[in-house]
């Protein structure tokens, strides 16, 4: 009888901490990345983009990483503005080739919970592609410029 306790003790404990396991994981929400597309024409008002907005938790930096384009050497210009497209303080980065970095601002600081990313060309004329994720929040990632 004893064993069967402390076989279902077991069970029990394991089970339990598969399930908090996975929702610590499942509810993660902005420190994960999330896709982003970047369309950019040659004819205005294309020559700015953002993202839709999403929730800011802390004061990390906001993390970008892109992956793939067209025309990228043209020239990106990134940078993080409030969910009403206000600023933040955000520093801008200008990316010309497939690279992941940080994005410094002080949106929580400033009581700004809902941020998005922008993207802006930095050559009007050209016509740019950029596909990849960003998160509002930073992401453990190695190899990233502007690591904090």
């Amino acid at each position: 009888m004893f064993n069967n306790i402390k076989l279902k003790n077991i069970i029990i404990s394991v089970l339990v901490f598969m399930m908090f396991g996975f929702c610590g994981s499942a509810f993660a929400r902005t420190s994960s990345d999330t896709g982003m597309s970047f369309y950019f024409t040659t004819k205005p008002p294309r020559n700015v983009i953002y993202t839709d907005a999403r929730p800011k938790d802390n004061a990390t930096s906001s993390y970008f990483n892109l992956k793939s384009g067209k025309n990228l050497s043209t020239g990106i210009i990134y940078s993080i503005v409030g969910s009403n497209y206000q600023d933040v303080g955000s520093k801008e980065i200008t990316v010309k080739a497939p690279c992941c970095g940080f994005i410094r601002q002080n949106a929580y600081e400033n009581r700004v919970y809902s941020v998005r990313l922008k993207g802006e060309k930095v050559i009007r004329e050209a016509y740019v592609q950029a596909f990849g994720k960003w998160s509002p929040d930073s992401v453990k990632q190695k190899g990233c410029i502007n690591n904090p």
